[in-house]
């Protein structure tokens, strides 16, 4: 039910804690573990299949990392997509991300170092300011210019060819397999899910073998023309979120921001870096070429010391 966006009370527990319970950051949740940063004092698992690290963490004002698809395992996970699912972390530093990064495949632990990090190339992404309010848009708007003045070279683009209507692609994927996860659920169990999880599975279960086919070779056409921007760029800029949590808890918001770099299957993260004028956090996310991980980490850490102090939007 949480996975379909739904917030209810068998699917979120929550306490509140220092800000209006009128909205969902700093909300300690049961079934996800989205601290806010004051909380958020060690790496905390989660996954991701369209943006549930990505988006949770912007909106609780921590870092959120979701690393290159496929390198960390989905043992023990119930899996809703084979082809997006990706074990992520909740932390309160780059540092932290790194450190969890390497105990969780076997490297060594090395703290992040921003003078290694050359002067990198930014492009900024202008294919999601529509989707943005205001407060965000100010937000991306003062990030380019702060990392612009740091050093970063920064590029307004907009993203070409295929990868510009991969969205849909992702919602299909993602429609069909949790169909397929969920099968034994949708026909056994039917009345006791939601309308929201019945009607996403219903939709999953009447799409085509075919339908599938093709929505997976255009992901794979996508991922190599990702390949040949990231030989351009060293990381993609956008929202996290369109803008900050939305009120109440009947959802939990639109992840029409994170479906890029969960088809993709890139590495990205949150980094928190602003806040809006209700004092409620907004979170920038970078992207990073496949298998790239560290690099991206790397760069994150140094455009959160470029950024310098939140400020309100």
């Amino acid at each position: 039910e949480y996975l379909c966006r739904r917030c209810g009370s068998a699917a979120c527990a929550t306490q509140t804690t220092d800000i209006s319970p009128a909205a969902i950051p700093r909300r300690i949740r049961l079934v996800k573990p989205q601290a806010s940063s004051h909380i958020c004092t060690i790496p905390a698992d989660s996954t991701q299949t369209a943006g549930s690290v990505i988006r949770p963490a912007a909106f609780c004002g921590v870092f959120g990392f979701k690393p290159t698809h496929g390198i960390v395992p989905l043992t023990g996970v119930k899996v809703q997509s084979e082809t997006l699912d990706t074990v992520g972390v909740f932390a309160r530093s780059v540092d932290d991300c790194a450190l969890w990064w390497a105990a969780i495949t076997n490297g060594t632990f090395r703290a992040t170092d921003i003078a290694s990090v050359g002067k990198l190339r930014i492009a900024r992404l202008k294919d999601f300011d529509p989707f943005a309010d205001e407060s965000m848009r100010a937000a991306l708007d003062a990030a380019a210019g702060a990392l612009s003045r740091a050093g970063a070279v920064v590029t307004d683009i907009s993203l070409p060819g295929v990868l510009k209507n991969i969205h849909d692609d992702q919602v299909l994927i993602q429609r069909i397999e949790a169909a397929r996860a969920y099968s034994a659920e949708h026909r056994q169990h039917r009345h006791q899910l939601s309308e929201t999880l019945l009607a996403q599975l219903d939709l999953g279960a009447a799409l085509s073998l075919s339908q599938y086919r093709a929505a997976l070779n255009r992901a794979a056409t996508a991922r190599r023309d990702a390949d040949e921007l990231f030989a351009q760029y060293d990381i993609l800029l956008m929202p996290s979120a369109p803008g900050a949590a939305p009120l109440g808890l009947t959802a939990t918001g639109d992840p029409i921001c994170n479906r890029l770099a969960s088809l993709l299957h890139t590495p990205a993260i949150n980094v928190p870096a602003y806040l809006n004028k209700q004092s409620l956090p907004l979170g920038l996310q970078l992207l990073g070429a496949r298998h790239a991980d560290e690099k991206l980490l790397a760069g994150a850490k140094w455009v959160h010391h470029a950024l310098g102090a939140k400020l309100a939007m």
